[in-house]
């Protein structure tokens, strides 16, 4: 059995296990753990906003900074700080042109 269906099988035993406990409530219960549901997951939302529109600073939670290469990759690949594959280039020949765009975009910032 491969992995793809193993996992498969997993969701569906899962799924099945979840749908018995549901079935087993009443309408009443199911109508009110839904609404209790989408009012727990709307409040979160609701606050993720209200968070993000009161934030006064700008959030340094990510940031790109420079990468910086240990001086053994600069011996070992010294012309651009990585080494071309023929093969690579043969099967795909626009690839170092974006990879060059790339690499001045962000030595640009």
């Amino acid at each position: 059995m491969r992995i793809h269906e193993r996992i498969n099988s997993a969701k569906r035993k899962l799924a099945d296990h979840l749908n018995e406990k549901v079935n087993g409530l009443s309408i009443s219960h199911r109508r009110l753990t839904l609404v209790l549901f989408g009012l727990l997951f709307a409040s979160i939302c609701i606050v993720q906003v209200i968070r993000s529109l009161r934030a006064r600073e700008k959030d340094d939670s990510f940031s790109v900074e420079q990468i910086t290469l240990p001086e053994s990759i600069h011996k070992r690949f010294p012309e651009k700080g990585y080494r071309v594959l023929d093969s690579l280039i043969h099967k795909a020949p626009g690839l170092m042109d974006s990879v060059n765009m790339l690499v001045k975009k962000y030595q640009s910032h």
